[in-house]
């Protein structure tokens, strides 16, 4: 739709209008709340979208679930501090499976339950190596590359 200055509107401008900066010190912390039982949506289908504060974002869900999908990487980093994961379970689905050096061995038999150990590349690749009595992680295929 176009505007008054005769370009069309987009969604950042449409974002503007709802989320308004202020220079206002008395509304600087003004909540941008849906209406009762509609979902709140910010996105941008054309660009990229940045969340800044100087002093921290939260993203709360106290009766549901976060997710955070994207086609590429997924990446958190912490520049300063740490990246804590706090659950009583923590899965890391499809992790690469090692093959074992012909130096290391491993000891199998078919009524014990198979343990893997979680093993880190130096680039920072995690991947999985079956357990063995001591430390399995030196490995013979290329799954650090």
């Amino acid at each position: 739709m176009p505007s008054r200055s005769g370009r069309s509107e987009t969604v950042a401008d449409n974002l503007l209008k709802a989320f308004p900066r202020t220079k206002d010190k008395a509304n600087a912390g003004e909540t941008k709340a849906a209406q009762v039982s509609k979902t709140c949506r910010l996105e941008s289908p054309t660009r990229s979208l940045l969340m800044e504060a100087p002093k921290g974002i939260q993203i709360l869900a106290e009766a549901g679930d976060i997710q955070a999908i994207c086609r590429n990487e997924l990446r958190l980093e912490s520049k300063d501090g740490e990246i804590s994961l706090d659950a009583r379970r923590i899965r890391l689905m499809r992790l690469p499976e090692g093959k074992a050096s012909s130096s290391s061995s491993s000891s199998s038999s078919s009524t014990r339950q198979t343990v893997y150990e979680v093993c880190v590349c130096p680039n920072g690749r995690l991947f999985l190596s079956q357990a063995g009595t001591g430390s399995t992680c030196q490995i013979s295929n290329n799954v650090c590359l």
